[in-house]
């Protein structure tokens, strides 16, 4: 026969706290508690019922040391308040800490109508409890903890006004969720991480300072789910994560509403995604998106990003675009339009650049420009249609092509130099295209087919007597470059011991270890930029590299503007690079003093790991002022070990910037006489070396000074002879 305890602080019941009652109770028995508070921590190690007398909320377990409950057997807990003070210390011994307030441990429990406050419910081991009507709120820290193998089902639960996580669901950990309620979080509202697999079912998650949702590993699923007001990402899934969205809205996040990077697969079915600061979908790394009749509207960038090596499929969506496209992909990225409509682009309702790639079948496509094409693929537009307000409906790069399959245009085509006009159609295919190739030359039923002409090929430094005049050649040009002596004699050794590796690769013998990546230390104007462009061209040369060709950049083409951003863009100026040479100009800049946080670090990280991707196919150089470059060395471990050989371009000497001054005018035709040098050498003795001097620029603009005088002397001359034309004499020098 099961026992009936009532518990009272006063004369009503038989015991005067709830542990004592628990300790006399039976298996199967229930404690009735008097409306009240109780000052005391309970451990339900047997299959009791614990029931407010008052009904919910009358009956408050407050405790000074936490945890509050801990729930070891199938016990159920109607009604009562568990509360922690704020500042208590832990139970000593106990595995939880003094923000956890309530533990479920290996036990089929029931919470029913209960209340959490100032610490966080905990459910692990191989707990299966049920929360039904449960609130956690003025939380330190989570809310609540799913780990181990536990597997919970929560309905109706609220939380708010946590610092932490709402829910954090980890290890092998499952169970549902359903008509959840997470509002005021302090960081994000629900984080997924391990293995676990948990579902969502109407649930609502708003005012949330992290992301609303942030999947890094494990299976999860949301149906008929709300994430609003987050100032991160409304759903962020990374690493491995797979995710499942059927029927959710994701409004109003303060970055992008959807964001998947790394390797996760993320698929959504109808639903909205809009008003999203950053974009409805941004995908990186090596994500996967399929989205299915989704409507996305109202992104501050383009409604849906694919960069890096992200693909997305995307069928009978309709997107209307925010602040610039409304599909954008890029880097190496993939993606295919099934039906459809994107709209109301600024720019391009369908951009394509980089090594990007595109399948558009049977979609309404229109913006400023409908389709923009900048990749080294051949974009596939078949059927639907594709109009431009701007009056071009298709704009084509240079040396970029595209096939137009069928599609209805309004608008023009562009550019070229190829564009193709209802050719026969394809075929199905995927995204594994290769970068275009001869153009496929389709026919024009209004008038004759559109055919462009095939681009130059790029100049070739090895010419008609073979690489090795063509590097003597370069090497010369190298050594007529005015002072730089430390620079030349090391470029003259790196090419010494690049030749013997081409040689050993042609011999079918391994290269030995070599890091071909450069550090350029000097001030602005001493010819580093001048010097890599020959170096890029002499590897080219002996087959090295693939172009040689110099892409300049800078920390404002490296570093992002928000969380996320940072790696894409690096990503993109690396691929830009490939095959021949990046130049980082003020290299330094990437790691500033005394800001550990700043997004810099994330743009190095991210060149270190493509830089050992692709090792054989660029060739990195980072320059700037000497000290700061050997700070910047030192701030990346996988920097030092990249950046093996500094070159040093110590300032010009005044004679030396004469010299630059005297090539300058026999470039221009202008004679320098031997008075006018003296002069000259006189000026850049006065001119102080301060951090402002610009080197061969100040050189290069004192001759403009130059020729700006002697134009004005020769102009008021009252004659003038041939000589005069081309003479700078010394009062055409300027004085300071």
């Amino acid at each position: 026969m099961t026992t009936r305890l009532r518990v009272s602080t006063q004369g009503w019941g038989a015991h005067r706290s709830v542990g004592a009652a628990l300790r006399a109770a039976d298996v199967g028995g229930t404690v009735t508690i008097r409306a009240g508070r109780y000052r005391e921590s309970l451990v339900l190690d047997r299959a009791v019922t614990l029931v407010a007398e008052g009904g919910p909320g009358s009956v408050r377990i407050v405790t000074p040391v936490a945890p509050a409950l801990v729930v070891n057997a199938a016990a159920t807990i109607r009604g009562v308040v568990f509360e922690t003070e704020p500042g208590g210390p832990a139970v000593p011994g106990a595995e939880y800490g003094r923000t956890t307030t309530v533990v479920l441990d290996s036990a089929d429990a029931l919470l029913e109508e209960c209340v959490v406050v100032g610490g966080g419910v905990v459910v692990t081991g191989t707990a299966a409890p049920t929360l039904r009507g449960v609130t956690i709120r003025q939380v330190t820290g989570d809310a609540l903890l799913v780990a181990a193998a536990a597997s919970p089902v929560v309905t109706g639960l609220r939380i708010e006004r946590v610092t932490g996580t709402g829910i954090r669901v980890d290890d092998d950990a499952a169970g549902s969720f359903t008509d959840c309620v997470l509002t005021r979080v302090g960081a994000d509202a629900v984080v997924v991480a391990g293995r676990a697999t948990p579902r969502f079912g109407g649930c609502q998650l708003t005012e949330v300072t992290g992301c609303g949702l942030r999947i890094i590993g494990g299976r999860v699923r949301l149906d008929d789910c709300r994430v609003e007001r987050s100032v991160g990402a409304g759903l962020l899934a990374a690493g491995t994560a797979q995710v499942w969205l059927d029927d959710c809205v994701v409004a109003g996040a303060g970055d992008s509403a959807v964001a998947a990077r790394d390797d996760a697969r993320v698929t959504i079915t109808g639903g909205r995604l809009t008003d999203a600061r950053g974009n409805a979908v941004y995908l990186a790394g090596r994500a996967r998106l399929t989205m299915t009749r989704v409507v996305a509207a109202g992104s501050g960038y383009s409604t849906v990003h694919v960069g890096e090596q992200a693909r997305a499929d995307l069928t009978d969506c309709d997107l209307t675009a925010g602040a610039e496209h409304g599909l954008s992909i890029v880097d190496a990225a993939a993606a295919q339009v099934v039906g459809g409509r994107i709209t109301g682009a600024r720019l391009a309702a369908v951009n394509v650049a980089d090594r990007g790639d595109v399948t558009v079948d049977g979609a309404a496509v229109s913006g400023t420009t409908g389709l923009v094409v900048d990749s080294e693929h051949r974009p596939l537009v078949r059927g639907g249609e594709v109009a431009g307000t701007d009056g071009v409906a298709v704009l084509v790069r240079d040396g970029r092509s595209v096939v137009l399959a069928g599609p209805t245009l309004r608008g023009a085509v562009s550019g070229g130099p190829w564009a193709v006009f209802n050719c026969p159609d394809p075929g199905p295919r995927g995204h594994e295209s290769q970068p275009a190739g001869p153009p496929v030359v389709g026919t024009q039923p209004a008038g004759p087919p559109v055919v462009g002409t095939q681009p130059a090929s790029p100049a070739d430094d090895r010419g008609a007597d073979g690489p090795g005049d063509a590097v003597a050649r370069l090497l010369g040009q190298l050594d007529d470059l005015i002072g730089l002596a430390e620079a030349k004699r090391e470029v003259g050794s790196l090419v010494t011991v690049m030749r013997l590796v081409r040689l050993r690769q042609l011999a079918g013998l391994p290269p030995p270890p070599l890091s071909r990546h450069l550090v350029f230390a000097g001030n602005p104007g001493t010819g580093k930029t001048t010097v890599a462009r020959l170096y890029g061209r002499i590897l080219r040369t002996l087959g090295v590299l693939a172009s040689g060709h110099l892409v300049e950049a800078s920390r404002n083409d490296l570093v992002g503007e928000y969380v996320g951003h940072t790696a894409p863009k690096t990503t993109a100026m690396f691929q830009r690079a490939l095959g021949g040479v990046l130049f980082i100009d003020e290299a330094y800049s990437l790691a500033p003093i005394g800001q550990g946080a700043d997004f810099g670090a994330e743009a190095v990280a991210t060149l270190v790991k493509l830089m050992e991707d692709h090792r054989d196919d660029i060739v990195v150089i980072a320059a700037g002022y000497p000290d700061d470059m050997a700070r910047f060395v030192a701030s990346n471990p996988g920097l030092s070990s990249r950046f093996t050989r500094t070159l040093r371009f110590p300032d010009y000497q005044s004679a030396e910037l004469v010299q630059i001054v005297e090539a300058q005018a026999d470039r221009h035709s202008y004679r320098l006489t031997g008075s006018t040098r003296e002069s000259l050498l006189e000026l850049f003795e006065r001119i102080p070396r301060v951090a402002g001097f610009g080197n061969g620029r100040t050189a290069r603009h004192v001759f403009q000074q130059m020729t700006e005088r002697h134009a004005t002397r020769v102009a008021t001359a009252a004659t003038t002879t041939p000589d005069d034309l081309s003479d700078l004499q010394p009062q055409d020098v300027p004085v300071d």
